[in-house]
């Protein structure tokens, strides 16, 4: 038994080396069901049309630019959901093509710049690669919560599929098929107690400034991780978060 970061015994557990691979393996199983998911759903309803994942809709105005060149899928008769926004951020990270103009809440949706950023950065500034770019992004926060959930697990005693348990949760069900960035949060929130229960000072204070990235709410992560060291009296460690 070790004490976790609350100071509370735990049954964490090494994982040897031997056994790193499974949780490896739950995580590909996890990217592999979401993107057959995706497939299905774009091949057989939206005629292979891989913008209709971020459900954009048609009451939604869309830049002339970008409807152009995309060929956009837009809902019938709707205002459309969350992904449209992050798909236009994506486009425009630095504000500089005036996409923000129509975004329905500029403010909030700008706050909330993980996802987007690393679309447009995967994508080298590339228009034409940043919706390959975005879905990888979303693929890639399903593999590392796959991931650590799986390793967590392993660490407790438990079996390595768990991991897959990470595609039942609310925020990554929405996010395959509409492209949510809900799911980044949830990823980095299983990754800081794996740091965590780990003492690996880098790998949390990654995670949480991704996760404050990810989500305004991010910023209860931090704020329950500096309030639990101050109680545990480490004002350095919690001035420095």
């Amino acid at each position: 038994r070790v004490r976790d970061v609350t100071g509370v015994q735990t049954c964490a557990l090494p994982i040897s080396k031997r056994e790193r691979w499974r949780p490896v393996v739950v995580a590909l199983c996890a990217i592999a069901l979401a993107f057959g998911w995706q497939f299905l759903r774009v091949h057989f309803f939206y005629a292979d049309n891989w913008t209709s994942l971020f459900s954009t809709g048609q009451r939604m105005p869309i830049p002339e630019e970008l409807r152009q060149r995309e060929h956009i899928y837009q809902v019938p008769d709707s205002v459309g959901y969350d992904g449209q926004a992050y798909h236009l951020i994506a486009h425009d990270p630095l504000l500089r093509r005036g996409y923000a103009n129509y975004l329905d809440l500029p403010r909030v949706r700008l706050r909330r710049i993980l996802v987007p950023a690393l679309a447009a950065l995967l994508s080298f500034g590339n228009s034409d690669w940043v919706d390959r770019a975005y879905f990888a992004v979303i693929l890639g926060f399903i593999f590392l919560g796959s991931l650590w959930l799986a390793s967590w697990s392993m660490s407790h005693g438990h079996g390595a599929f768990w991991g897959l348990a990470f595609l039942a949760t609310p925020a990554v069900l929405y996010a395959i098929p509409l492209m949510l960035i809900d799911v980044s949060l949830v990823a980095l929130t299983i990754g800081f107690i794996w740091f965590a229960e780990r003492k690996s000072g880098a790998g949390v204070f990654v995670t949480l400034t991704l996760a404050g990235l990810a989500r305004e709410t991010g910023v209860l992560l931090i704020g329950g991780w500096c309030l639990l060291l101050l109680l545990q009296r480490q004002f350095g460690r919690a001035i420095i978060y």
